[in-house]
This record gives structure tokens, C-alpha cells and sequence, in this order.
């Protein structure tokens, strides 16, 4: 490109993306130059679901860049959870509306679904704080947080480890048996949850929230997101770091 500190990308660069026939070769032999990552990323997940490149091209394009210029992003939008005094109403106005069905519920807790994970989570104020009177930010009715999934814990631990050097540390780290999670505040206070999955499957997590163990301890046990850190980086395998530590229930912050 003539001028690199440019967000603009080359009209070559565009057609190569889309008109290319590069059956058996990746990106990254095309000799494409790229100035700027970030924008490049985002017209590669645009273009993503209707290019041809599968993604194992466009992987390997971008390991073909310096990885450390940019931050793992979550894979997905997991989950969003509601703090209500108007427990049964609200499920039953996400069942119909979503025409989700439930995972599992108690009278404090509701998990419900409309494919295969948790979409909505329902926490009864009425038994969380049966005489509060919504003035404790952790009493409030509404969005308790929004969680977001990452594709594997070694990204879960290097986002942990990237924003603790920045000075931002989550005010809960715990594992809840089917996520392995870390909560964050941003500056106006709204919470949001940073998880990679346990269970290898959506069945192998709905029999678990089946689970007398669950049933026991539907929150979880805190854990040392330092320790695991610490293992990771040592080479400890990723399976291992999703076990569940021993220790008494956690305290909800």
C-alpha cells in the first residue's frame, strides 16, 4: 500500500477475497500485504459467512500476522441473566415469546434455553433478599450481567492475564461446575462474566445441572485464576485446568 498508516485496503486486496480460485492454497499465499489488522479483521468476518475460504484459510491468514498486536475476543454471546421479584411471570413471558423451554429450576434459580446452552438465567429476589428494597446494586431487578464465552481456557487465562497488567481485575473468580468463570465491572458499574465451558457438550452440561452435586451447589467454588495462570504457562494440559477445585460453596459478591 502506498500510504501503511492507512485504515484502507488495497481494491486488489478485495477482489483477491472474493473472486480468487484458490481451491488448495491459503491466504497467506496470495503475497496480499495488510496495514492494518484490526480493519482487515473485521472485513474478513463480514465477508466470512459467504467467502469460499474456509476457515481454516482464514486462520491461517491471520497467524500469518503479529498475533500479539491484538486481544483474543470472546467466541460468542452466551447468556444474559435477570434479577426479578416477578419469578414465575418472567419465565413464563420467555417461554412464550422465545418459545424457550426449561433447563432447570428451583425456586431461587431458572436456566432456560431455545437451542442447545443456557440463553436466560432468572434469580427470585424474593429469595435472594426477600426485605431488600433494590438500593444494593446487588439487590437490583433487571440485568444482573451478560456473559460471554471463550473458545478455549488458555484464551479465557491470557484475556485474565492481559487486563490484570492493565490494572483491571474481575471481582469474582469462580467455577461453577459447567463454566469456569471471571466477572468484571465496567466503570459504570454494569457486570459481565467471561467463561469458557467445561462440559464437553450441551448434553454432558444438562445432566450435570441434573445433578445432586449441582443440585447441592448450583453456584460454585471460587477459584485462584493466579494458580491457574501459573499452570497454564508451565504447560499444564487445558483439560486438567477445568476441573472443578474442592471447597465450600461460593459467595455470591
Amino acid at each position: 500500500m502506498d500510504d501503511p498508516s492507512t485504515l484502507s485496503l488495497e481494491k486488489s486486496f478485495l477482489e483477491t477475497l472474493v473472486s480468487s480460485d484458490l481451491p488448495d492454497v491459503g491466504l497467506t499465499k496470495t503475497g496480499i500485504s495488510v496495514s492494518d489488522r484490526l480493519f482487515t479483521e473485521k472485513v474478513l468476518r463480514f465477508l466470512g459467512p459467504v467467502s469460499k475460504y474456509s476457515q481454516a484459510q482464514r486462520e491461517e491468514f491471520f497467524h500469518s500476522l503479529d498475533a500479539g498486536e491484538t486481544m483474543a475476543p470472546p467466541s460468542k454471546l452466551a447468556h444474559v441473566v435477570y434479577m426479578t421479584r416477578r419469578y414465575d411471570e418472567m419465565i413464563d413471558w420467555y417461554q412464550k415469546v422465545f418459545e424457550a423451554r426449561l433447563q432447570y429450576q428451583n425456586p431461587a434459580l431458572a436456566f432456560l434455553t431455545y437451542d442447545n446452552e443456557h440463553r436466560f438465567a432468572f434469580g427470585n429476589m424474593n429469595v435472594f433478599n426477600p426485605d431488600g428494597v433494590e438500593q444494593d446494586s446487588n439487590a437490583k431487578i433487571g440485568v444482573n450481567h451478560v456473559g460471554y464465552t471463550y473458545p478455549n481456557v488458555g484464551e479465557l487465562l491470557n484475556t485474565y492475564d492481559r487486563l490484570k497488567q492493565l490494572g483491571i481485575t474481575p471481582y469474582w473468580r469462580v467455577h461453577h461446575g459447567v463454566t469456569l468463570s471471571m466477572y468484571y465491572r465496567d466503570p459504570d458499574g454494569n457486570r459481565m462474566e467471561f467463561q469458557v465451558d467445561c462440559c464437553a457438550n450441551a448434553e454432558e452440561a444438562h445432566a450435570f445441572m441434573h445433578s445432586d452435586a449441582f443440585a447441592a451447589n448450583p453456584v460454585g467454588v471460587d477459584v485462584d485464576f493466579d494458580s491457574l495462570l501459573v499452570q497454564y504457562k508451565s504447560g499444564v494440559p487445558m483439560e486438567r485446568l477445568l476441573v472443578p477445585p474442592d471447597g465450600p460453596a461460593a459467595q455470591i459478591p
